[in-house]
């Protein structure tokens, strides 16, 4: 029997003797009750099905105080806890190990008086545990808070107004939950411990269930220096426009009763809204700037509580259906559309050839039919649900905060992203860490550091073939190290929060021969400035395209940045202080532009830049051929393609160039040029019908250029 089959059956077998979530135990002061005071010590425990699985969490108002769930209780709020997981959308883990039971500590607790029901749905097997919770009122408070929660359309007396949970926490260290219930007239009061008594305390809306459909206000910071602080208001305003939806299957167009989450974003406005999805329905204020009377808005969804395993996550960041304008005085019908799993795919990991004794997070993706997540087991064996036909992604999560850090001292031998076919078991070696990159970053001169997030900052680094690729993370130092395997490497700067550049662009040809590399440092500049570049008369082509502006010097001392266009071929770029040029894209000889590029100086205090390239279909016979301004490499089309397909690239000047196509292992599938080629536009044809389908790469290799991109190739 093959190793691979002995996996596969050792899966099926784990799956067909697991126990269901079983019991959910409160614990008050270190000791099981159902009833705390206000401040007392909690915690929560309950076991999952699965070593690293998934529970929904439900928090419920005992309206009826019955203890048990029914129709008259209010679901104030539900998120998902994950097996040994610490970070989550609600509390995580308190244990980083995957062994079948989440034990959540919320330390003294101070939730509102009244009768709650907690209750865990396991996420394997749907699977329940409840219990009810009694919580009585601080005796003494230290102070007490309170205010009113208006709606714009409700007028008090009226039930709309009750059960709004609100929140209370020190701003400067932690004191734990504390919160109040309104009434029907909108009224709450917030008990606060003697230990907060000249603190800063943050009062917000704890859950947004009970007031979603309005414009959500801004927390406020209170000092609490008086045994009783009057009159924190909060004004729940109605929107000036609506989206409103369903989530569908995209095959079926069938509705997908789900209980999720999503997000509505104006990308504009750089701000939006999240609201719940119920039995797969929702509604969702659109949010403006002040100045604004229409914006382009993008909608996306969480996916991970609703939708895992039976249907993939959507990647609705690059499909035009997420992406629209909604005007002022709008209500429009925007529905997510989800691809459903058929099949899987199976993921061993061993450490030095043995069990590694502990769960591992794996994030599966595919750019057209969407992702899913999910943990191994402890034995390192891990089935996810997929869809057949496509080829996906795979990677470790091994963030420190939201998923799982690799062993101190090892590292993956074959990198962190592989790929898979549906059906295929796809390994991750861990061994010693032999060799190092190490380095650290900093700021300009003058420039803030308050909006550095490490948790969407990286350092990535890939060998020339892509075969291995790392992503370091940042050390609260803003120093990283990473191991890797010996080879030759790039190096470079990842924020995907877009707040800051890196100088250079990157280190290339860094070689790894059993020793450490270090002081492969960066300097970060802010970015305070937004440049918009809009291409009008553009072919439709443009809206796949990636569009990559720098400023000038010579490569890589140079500040880089890029993104993709927006449905009506605009791109946004936000971009620090510095000599700016803008080269227009090249969509083929037949399309002429003016101008060609664009050329701009952002001050240290930033600034908004509009930019436009005008173009236009030459449809005469013998037009004078197109020379570019710079060298540039165009995504093949189409992507994915079958059996055939075109890669575009661009020469200022004639030179040597080499055009290669290699597989994922690194391994040269065909040489379509090597040679002399003369300045213009080149176009040349590369047919897989000989080839599997999969993830393949394209490298145009000039002189002084050397440009990677991939394509994907479906039979």
């Amino acid at each position: 029997m093959t190793r691979r089959l002995l996996i596969i059956l050792f899966l099926l077998i784990a799956v067909s003797s697991v126990q269901a979530t079983s019991y959910l135990k409160l614990w008050v002061n270190d000791a099981e009750s159902n009833t705390l005071v206000q401040g007392d010590y909690f915690v929560w425990e309950f076991d999952v099905a699965v070593p690293g699985g998934s529970a929904m969490f439900q928090i419920y108002l005992d309206l009826d105080q019955n203890q048990v769930v029914s129709e008259g209780d209010l679901l104030l709020e539900q998120f998902l806890q994950m097996d040994g997981e610490t970070g989550e959308d609600g509390p995580g883990d308190s244990s980083a190990v995957a062994d079948g039971l989440v034990y959540s500590e919320l330390g003294p607790f101070g939730f509102a008086p009244g009768d709650y029901i907690l209750r865990a749905i396991d996420q394997h097997d749907q699977s329940q545990a409840s219990a009810a919770l009694h919580i009585d009122p601080l005796p003494s408070p230290g102070a007490v808070i309170s205010g009113k929660v208006i709606k714009e359309d409700k007028t008090a007396p009226d039930n709309a107004l009750a059960n709004i949970m609100v929140g209370a926490s020190v701003e400067d260290g932690y004191l734990g939950y504390w919160s109040g219930l309104t009434d029907e007239n909108g009224d709450y009061s917030i008990n606060l411990p003697a230990a907060g008594f000249n603190e800063y305390w943050e009062i917000s809306i704890f859950f947004e269930r009970q007031t979603e459909g309005y414009l959500p206000p801004d927390g406020q910071s209170v000092l609490v220096d008086n045994a009783v602080i009057n009159d924190i208001d909060f004004y729940f305003g109605l929107p000036e426009a609506w989206v409103c939806g369903r989530v569908l299957d995209e095959f079926s167009q069938q509705l997908v009763a789900i209980n999720d989450y999503g997000y509505l974003y104006n990308t504009s406005f750089d701000d939006g809204v999240s609201f719940s999805i119920n039995d797969g329905l929702f509604s969702v204020p659109a949010i403006f700037d002040d100045e604004q009377n229409s914006a382009q808005f993008e909608l996306s969804i969480w996916g991970e509580m609703g939708l895992i395993p039976d249907y993939l996550i959507p990647n609705t960041w690059n499909d035009d259906r997420y992406h629209f304008v909604v005007n002022k005085g709008d209500s429009l019908e925007k529905n997510i559309y989800v691809v459903p799993t058929d099949t899987s795919i199976y993921v061993e990991i061993t450490i030095s050839g043995d069990s590694p004794g502990q769960a591992f997070n794996v994030q599966i993706f595919n750019e057209d039919v969407g992702s899913t997540r999910g943990n191994t087991n402890t034995d390192g064996f891990g089935k996810f649900k997929v869809r057949s036909g496509y080829t996906y992604d795979i990677s470790l999560n091994t963030d420190p905060e939201w998923g799982t850090p690799l062993p101190d001292g090892y590292i993956l031998e074959e990198g962190n992203y592989q790929m898979g076919a549906p059906g295929d078991t796809v390994r991750y070696h861990l061994i010693p860490a032999s060799n190092y990159i190490s380095g650290a970053l900093s700021f300009e001169e003058g420039d803030p550091v308050e909006y550095f997030d490490f948790n969407s900052t990286r350092i990535a680094i890939h060998d020339h073939n892509w075969t291995s690729f790392y992503q370091a993370s940042i050390g609260p130092d803003f120093n990283y190290w990473q191991g890797v395997p010996e080879g030759t490497y790039t190096v470079y700067f990842e924020d995907w929060s877009g707040n800051y550049l890196a100088l250079p662009a990157q280190y290339d040809n860094i070689v790894v021969e059993n020793d450490t590399i270090e002081n492969v440092n960066f300097v970060l500049n802010y970015a305070n400035a937004d440049i918009t570049v809009k291409l009008k008369g553009a072919p439709s082509d443009a809206l796949n395209y990636w569009m990559g502006i720098h400023t000038e010097g010579e490569w890589p001392n140079i500040y880089q940045t890029g993104n993709n266009a927006e449905a009506d071929t605009t791109f946004y770029f936000r971009v620090c202080d510095g000599q700016w040029r803008i080269y227009a894209p090249h969509f083929g000889s037949e399309y002429l532009v003016s101008p060609s590029e664009h050329q701009v100086s952002v001050p240290p205090e930033g600034g908004n830049y509009y930019f436009e390239f005008q173009y236009t279909l030459q449809t005469s016979i013998g037009e004078k051929a197109v020379i570019p301004e710079t060298f540039y490499v165009k995504q093949n089309y189409p992507n994915p393609f079958n059996p055939q397909t075109t890669i575009e690239f661009g020469m200022a000047e004639r030179g040597h160039v080499e055009v290669t196509v290699f597989d994922l292992t690194g391994k040269v599938v065909q040489t379509l040029i090597s040679g002399e080629v003369n300045a213009g536009v080149h176009k040349v044809e590369w047919n897989g019908s000989g080839y599997a389908s999969g993830l393949y790469f394209y490298q145009v290799k000039t002189k002084n250029q050397n440009m990677i991109r991939r394509m994907v190739l479906i039979k």
